[in-house]
């Protein structure tokens, strides 16, 4: 799913180790790789990250590619110069179980801008089941 960015405000988007850019690009998503460990089938996954600017320019999120369903973010569509922001994703897992794994790709303005890939991942275990007592 591609979602054009337009906003410099937080964001809500609809759908998750080293440092996650290609050589070169001034935006960095630390870490690149999520792990949640594990959750019950309908627990909500909540994690972070933290994007980067290590440029001279205000960088702006074009697009944000969500390679599963159920994944969404909450991130600034700006980052300026030397600057950090916090990116918040969740996961819902009502749907999932055993080992998943999603990727979420940010795509930033600019000539050097390579893609962003950030992996999340984890394991979802059967939700338990009610008691009949």
């Amino acid at each position: 799913m591609r979602i054009p960015i337009f906003s410099p405000v937080l964001i809500l988007l609809l759908i998750a180790g080293a440092p996650a850019a290609s050589a070169g690009s001034p935006v960095q998503a630390m870490p690149g790789t999520l792990d949640f460990g594990e959750l019950r089938q309908g627990e909500l996954v909540n994690v972070t990250f933290e994007l980067r600017n290590s440029g001279a320019e205000v960088r702006t999120i074009r697009f944000i590619d969500f390679s599963e369903p159920g994944l969404f973010a909450r991130v600034a569509a700006r980052i300026g110069p030397g600057a950090a922001t916090e990116a918040v994703v969740n996961w819902d897992t009502a749907t999932l179980e055993g080992a998943v794994e999603g990727k979420i790709t940010l795509e930033f303005d600019g000539a050097q801008a390579e893609p962003v890939v950030v992996t999340i991942r984890g394991t979802v275990l059967p939700a338990e089941s009610g008691s009949n007592d």
